[in-house]
Formats: structure tokens, C-alpha cells, sequence
């Protein structure tokens, strides 16, 4: 009898077991994403999970060195049965839109994207959220599928029946491959998208085949033009033209603010707050489950948590200092979650690579010698952050750590401030009065905590090592300009949150070849020239990642550009009762909230 029921359980199991679910396919790897291939994707449907598709990687998981302490994040996951309804009261970016204009994204504001980004679908993007928990991975939007036709002509097709929002002068009609086209022409040719500028030489024909599909015709084998071009928060929206206003523009997000994202532009109360509603007619169907989004604006990070605490906001997204998100964890009604940033916070030592002294490798790797890595991490962040010489949510999965560094260029990352000041006394002797008795140091005083404590602990050490920094803080907006218009003085220096999530905008912004527009040092080094021509267009997985991983050797090496390396875990916070959020880039802010409900 025992031995009749343990068999009827079995086969029970068994049946069970053939009735289940399909077993989840492996994410692809990057020789997938290399490779000339098809790739078909359905249209998604809710509760829109994110699906590994061939891209730059698979996901990358939030990883810190054992050593450093961390917090366990509560994870805030959606139970089956989402709500549909209600308002969320967030802070994404807490800053006021410097500017509406769409074009204005080539410097960087962040506060501009988070809003667009709601409201315009995107080719790619690259979401995070409970299922990938931090890890990034590219996953199709509007493209249907996409293939290599040859190594040179990459082929993506639409979905069919995606709607923009019902607005004049586009009522609602259809997204074609025409809008895609146009689209793709003006962020990658015509206004080049931060972050895009390798691509705009090498890419020579964009136009549409067919009511649905589009044709990127390019110079020579662009195996990154899809991975690390097309998934770019900001190259990859698709507008329609007709909503621009007569001089190309759209910066009255009004009339200009009409997409086929999720959400639709409702109303902006200056230094309040930004509403959206629900787009009935969205191609994602089931979604969005919200009704409306309230995007608040509080500059102040204290006035923040103290409106989260009292519950008049849901969703703070802006991230919160360590120093103040560890007291909230336990607050009833208040779950904390915490991610490795998604981009450079507090990025790199910029100056004229070309000029002296940092002309002189001696005086470049001083630099890095002054910068006591693992002394930021404990007295500046609470342990709560990692050190790398990477984004730590980059998505490529074939980027180096510290401990992959030849021991010949690793000597030159570690904290040796007596051996700075030997190179320093060297570079003298050789070059008397060539090495300034003052040296500027541009700061940005728009960033706040904890940038502004590692920008004050970073002058110190570089002080300590002989230099004598002086620095100057000027407003966001003046820094931004003076970093992409690359005005350095010959012997000033620059340091702040340069953004960084792909490989291209590391080329874009720092290891650019020599003597093109892009190159904002002016670094001159054939090594690197060659190095970023074979990463650019090697379509072999293996020769791609050793290329990769030789240029960011070269660099280290030849300090090219100091990295502070440090970067503070990003904590945010939110109300219990909102549900199937998970921290992380703020720039995909659409597939954020549109599988965001509210349990209440």
C-alpha cells in the first residue's frame, strides 16, 4: 500500500511537472550579439518581463568586494494579479528641465531624458528590473526583429500597429518605418546623440525599405551599432515629425511631446512637478497599469526623504546618500533597495593630454598614484560602494577588473603617495617651472551628496601627493559645457559625473582616436587608435574582447585619464504598497513605471 501511494505521487509529480511551464531559454551571449544574425521577438505583453535578447551582454549582477558591508535591499515584488489605476507621486530627477528641447540631451540632462523617455518608445532599451535584479540587458521596444543582412547592412523590422498619442497634428496615427528612419537620421547623423558620435562617421545610409522595416547601411563591420548604438537612452526615440515646431525644434513638450511610449505629457507647474497620463491605445497591451504619474521637483535631498517618510510621495527614485537611507531601512511602510550605479558618478581627472605637464606620463600617473581608493570607500561612502575601474552596471560582460591588470600597470592604481611625489620631483628636475605652482580644479556644485564630499576628500590627497589643487566650483550647467566642449586650460583639471554605460560612450567622451572632434584631452596615441579600430569593428567574440581589454589596459597604463574609481552604491526608496519596482538606470524611466502598480 505504501509502496502504491509513493507511486501515485510520483507520477502525479510527474504530470504536474509536464504540464508546467516552459523551461526559460539562457540569455544569448555576446557572440550572439557579434554575430550576423536574425533574431525575431513577439510583441511584449503584460506583466512585461525583460527578455534577454542578443545585445552588448547578458545581465551583469550586482556584485562588491566580500570585504565591504552591505545592507540586504528589500525587494518590493509584484504579486500575481497587478491593480490597474491610480497616481504615483515620484522623484526621478530632482531638477528643474533646464530645457524641453529634445536636442539639448547632447549635454547630458538627465532631468530632460527621465521626462521624453516616458512618452517617446525607443528602438532598444536596456531595463532593469525585478527578474534581472541590477543587471542590465538590452531588450527589443518597438523592433520586431533584426538581422545582419551582410556585414555591412543591418536590417530591423517593427511591430506593426503601434500607435503615438492622440494629439494634433499626429492623431493618433500609426508608427512606420518612415518616423524610424527620419528618427535615426537626426540622432545618429544630423544631431548626433551624446554618446553616439563614433557611430555618426561610420554609418552612411539610414531609410526605409517597406512599411515596416529599416535599412543601416554602414562604411565596413559595425558589430556594435545594435548593441551599443541603437539601445542609447537617447538615440534611440522615435518622434514624428509633423510635432516639431517650424524650426525643428520641440521644446514645448505641449505641442511637441507626442510619442507612442506609455505615458502622454499632460502638464508641467514650474518648479512642482510634471504630469503624465495613461496612453490608452499603448502597443504593450494590459499596460501601462497606472493612470497617471506625478513627477515631482525637490532639489532638496533632506525635504525628499522627509516627504517619503510622511507619505505624500511614493517613489523616491533620485537616489539617497548611504548616510541617510540606512536609517530608513526598518521604517514601517517604507522599503529601501540599493543598486551599483549606472554610470560614472564620479567619473574621472580630465585635463589637456596634449599640454604640459600632462603631456608627461610621469605627471598622469602621479595623478592616479594620489588616489587612496579603498580610504574613499570606508570615510567617504560608509563602505557602502565598490571600486572599479569600470560602471559597475556596464552592459559588457568582457571589461577587466583591478585584479586583471598586469602587474606591471596595476602598480600604477594603487595608493602611493610618496612614489607621486617622486615622479612629480622628477618631472621638475627634467622640466623646471614647467609644473604650475597652482593648479585649477573644475567642480560642479549641481551633484550634491556624496559627490561633493569625494570631490573635497579627492583635493586633499591630490594635495598630499604635491599637487596644488585649488578647486572651483562653478554651476552644473557651465561645467557640463566646459567638459563637452573640451576648454581646458593647459594646466587645469576637471573632475565630476561623467556618465558612462557603454563602451561607446567611454570611446565617445575619453579614449577617441587621435585628432578627431569626439578626442575632448586630446589624447595622442597610436595604441589607442589602433586598439579602439579593432574593438569598433571586430566581429570575432574572442579578438573583441581582447581588444577591448587591451584599451582599457593602454589607458590605465598611460593614465590617460584618471578614474577615481570608487562609486557609491545608489539607494532608493518607496512606500510598501507600490509594487514590482527595482532600482537602477533612471534613464529607461518607461519600462520603470509602465509595470509599476499600486497595492492600495
Amino acid at each position: 500500500m505504501a509502496r502504491r501511494t509513493l507511486f501515485i505521487v510520483a507520477v502525479l509529480i510527474l504530470l504536474m511537472a509536464a504540464c508546467g511551464p516552459a523551461a526559460t531559454p539562457p540569455p544569448p551571449t555576446i557572440a550572439e550579439a557579434r554575430a550576423p544574425t536574425a533574431t525575431t521577438v513577439p510583441a511584449t505583453k503584460a506583466p512585461a518581463a525583460a527578455t534577454a535578447t542578443p545585445a552588448r551582454g547578458t545581465a551583469i549582477p550586482a556584485t562588491q568586494p566580500p570585504s565591504t558591508p552591505k545592507p540586504t535591499p528589500t525587494i518590493a515584488r509584484a504579486p500575481a494579479g497587478p491593480k490597474s489605476g491610480g497616481t504615483l507621486r515620484t522623484v526621478i530627477d530632482q531638477r528643474e528641465p533646464r530645457s524641453w528641447d529634445g536636442w539639448f540631451i547632447k549635454s547630458g540632462s538627465r532631468e530632460v531624458r527621465t521626462r521624453h523617455n516616458l512618452v517617446f518608445s525607443q528602438l532598444f532599451t536596456t531595463p532593469v528590473t525585478p527578474e534581472t535584479d541590477c543587471g542590465m540587458v538590452v531588450t527589443p521596444e518597438l523592433v520586431k526583429s533584426w538581422q545582419w543582412l551582410q556585414d555591412n547592412l543591418l536590417e530591423i523590422k517593427i511591430h506593426e500597429g503601434v500607435k503615438f498619442h492622440n494629439k494634433p497634428p499626429v492623431n493618433g496615427r500609426e508608427l512606420t518605418a518612415q518616423d524610424v528612419a527620419w528618427s535615426a537620421n537626426q540622432f545618429i547623423i544630423e544631431n548626433t546623440a551624446k554618446g553616439l558620435e563614433p557611430l555618426a562617421p561610420v554609418v552612411t545610409k539610414i531609410e526605409a525599405t517597406g512599411p515596416y522595416t529599416v535599412q543601416f547601411r554602414t562604411d565596413g563591420p559595425q558589430p556594435l551599432l545594435v548593441t551599443e548604438g541603437l539601445t542609447a537612452p537617447y538615440g534611440s526615440l522615435v518622434l514624428p515629425r509633423e510635432a516639431l515646431d517650424e524650426k525643428g525644434l520641440w521644446g514645448d513638450p505641449a505641442k511637441s511631446y507626442i510619442g507612442s511610449g506609455p505615458f502622454m505629457f499632460d502638464k508641467h507647474v514650474p518648479g512642482v512637478s510634471t504630469n503624465f497620463v495613461k496612453h490608452p491605445d499603448y502597443f504593450k497591451k494590459g499596460l501601462p497599469y497606472l493612470d497617471t504619474v506625478r513627477m515631482m521637483i525637490m532639489p532638496d535631498s533632506s525635504t525628499r526623504i522627509a516627504t517619503l517618510r510622511s507619505g505624500a510621495l511614493d517613489l523616491l527614485f533620485a537616489p539617497i546618500p548611504a548616510a541617510a537611507a540606512l536609517p530608513l531601512q526598518g521604517v514601517a511602510g517604507i522599503v529601501v533597495q540599493s543598486c551599483p550605479p549606472d554610470s560614472t558618478f564620479a567619473g574621472r581627472i580630465q585635463f589637456r593630454a596634449d599640454q604640459p605637464p600632462f603631456d608627461d606620463v610621469r605627471v598622469r600617473r602621479a595623478l592616479q598614484l594620489a588616489i587612496d581608493r579603498d580610504g574613499l570607500l570606508k570615510s567617504v561612502l560608509l563602505g557602502q560602494g565598490i571600486t572599479s575601474p569600470h560602471t559597475p552596471r556596464e552592459v559588457l560582460n568582457h571589461k577587466p577588473g583591478w585584479d586583471e591588470l598586469p602587474p606591471e600597470v596595476a602598480q600604477w592604481v594603487k595608493y602611493d603617495p610618496q612614489r607621486a611625489r617622486q615622479l612629480l620631483a622628477e618631472y621638475k628636475a627634467a622640466n623646471p617651472g614647467k609644473l604650475p605652482a597652482e593648479i585649477p580644479m573644475m567642480l560642479s556644485t549641481g551633484r550634491g551628496s556624496p559627490y561633493n564630499e569625494l570631490a573635497e576628500a579627492l583635493t586633499g590627497l591630490l594635495q598630499a601627493a604635491g599637487f596644488n589643487v585649488k578647486p572651483h566650483w562653478v554651476p552644473e550647467l557651465e561645467w557640463a559645457y566646459f567638459i563637452a566642449s573640451g576648454n581646458f586650460g593647459k594646466d587645469q583639471l576637471a573632475f565630476g559625473p561623467i556618465n558612462v554605460t557603454s563602451p561607446l560612450d567611454g570611446l565617445a567622451y575619453w579614449w577617441s582616436k587621435s585628432y578627431e572632434a569626439t578626442n575632448r584631452t586630446r589624447i595622442r596615441d597610436p595604441e589607442v587608435d589602433r586598439l579602439v579600430d579593432m574593438f569598433m569593428r571586430e566581429t570575432d567574440l574572442k579578438k573583441g574582447e581582447l581588444a577591448y581589454k587591451q584599451l582599457v589596459t593602454r589607458v590605465i597604463d598611460q593614465a590617460w585619464e584618471p578614474t577615481l574609481g570608487v562609486f557609491p552604491l545608489e539607494f532608493y526608496g518607496s512606500r510598501d504598497y507600490v509594487k514590482n519596482f527595482r532600482g537602477g538606470s533612471r534613464y529607461f524611466t518607461n519600462t520603470y513605471l509602465e509595470i509599476l502598480w499600486l497595492d492600495r
